[in-house]
């Protein structure tokens, strides 16, 4: 006895897709995976030089801050100089004043 078309259609169809479509989401599959392991690789690299860049901008910022406490020490013992000098000068004054 014979099969009904449909049933024979059926079974050509899921042949097709057995024989030509089956092997190609095989590949894709693998070039999948290929491009995840790329991915997952840059992924890496770019954390690496993110974080290279950042200790590089945390240690600019240190310096730039002890620069700034230095140059602040600095203007403070020049301004603790002036005022010496003139706290000095008034004392001469006031002492020939009298």
């Amino acid at each position: 006895m014979s099969e009904p078309v449909t049933e024979s259609a059926l079974r050509g169809v899921k042949k097709a897709i057995q024989d030509f479509v089956a092997p190609e989401i095989r590949d894709l599959k693998g070039e999948i995976s290929k491009l995840n392991t790329r991915i997952g690789g840059l992924e890496k690299l770019s954390d690496t030089q993110f974080r290279a860049i950042r200790d590089q901008q945390e240690a600019h910022f240190r310096a730039l801050m002890a620069a700034i406490g230095e140059s602040k020490a600095t203007m403070e013992l020049n301004a603790f100089k002036m005022i010496s000098a003139l706290t000095e000068r008034v004392a001469v004054l006031e002492a020939t004043r009298q």
